[in-house]
């Protein structure tokens, strides 16, 4: 990842060694491009930096570098989502989760069933369980922060 840098900003980022070959039809590049060869051409390496992380109201998007202390640096910038995209992310994670749950209460079907091996206890026990499972959606996390319950042993 490139930044190509002109009096001292940011011209263009991404910027890529094609379009630099591009930018000079008539130079005849080597293979392998040194950081000397680069920097003559005002194109600098960009380092790489942690992606914040935000939850599901925000959008995290790349920015153009910075200069810190002589390296060109990825910047993050956090914005506010809009009212549909925060509508969008919550109803495919509440999809998520009730996918997981379903799956949870298909796998435990056999617990209820007339001819299941287990006591009558343990069956109660499942029957919590599931019961749970289902109610699920009423935690006030719902659906980014969910506790799903212990299935029985």
């Amino acid at each position: 990842m490139y930044v190509l840098i002109a009096d001292g900003a940011v011209s263009q980022y991404p910027y890529s060694i094609n379009l630099l070959k591009q930018a000079h039809p008539n130079v005849s590049f080597p293979k392998t491009l040194s950081a000397e060869v680069l920097n003559s051409y005002n194109v600098f390496e960009v380092q790489p930096s942690d992606q914040p992380s935000a939850d599901h109201t925000k959008n995290i998007v790349e920015s153009n570098p910075v200069l810190q202390d002589g390296n060109w640096v990825q910047q993050w910038t956090i914005q506010d989502a809009s009212a549909e995209t925060i509508n969008d992310r919550t109803t495919l994670e509440a999809s998520l989760v009730r996918a997981e749950r379903g799956a949870r209460l298909e796998q435990s079907d056999w617990t209820q069933m007339a001819d299941s091996p287990l006591t009558d206890e343990k069956k109660a026990e499942w029957a919590t369980y599931r019961q749970s499972l289902r109610d699920m959606t009423s935690q006030s996390g719902f659906p980014f922060t969910v506790n799903y319950p212990t299935e029985p042993s």
